[in-house]
């Protein structure tokens, strides 16, 4: 049986260091540890980076993808001789 591993630390990308928020409103508890210890890690592409930076970069690679295929279809419309009115 294998455990998953738990990675924590800094976010090479973002910098996020999983310290409370130095400007909490009134409702938020007030900040005790402004530094921060780190947060959990997930590895993708070879590096370690939080889980937000990873979900930006995947919707960053699908925007590339989608552009190309737009692009790809467009020069394939002009070929064939579509033309826009």
């Amino acid at each position: 049986m294998s455990f998953s591993e738990k990675v924590f630390g800094y976010c090479k990308r973002c910098g996020g260091r999983g310290g409370d928020d130095p400007d909490a409103t009134s409702p938020d508890a007030d900040p005790t540890d402004t530094v921060g210890n780190g947060i959990e890690l997930v590895l993708y592409q070879g590096d370690y980076i939080c889980p937000l930076c990873r979900k930006e970069l995947i919707a960053e690679e699908e925007s590339l993808i989608k552009a190309e295929n737009y692009e790809e279809t467009q020069r394939f419309l002009l070929r064939a001789g579509v033309t826009k009115d």
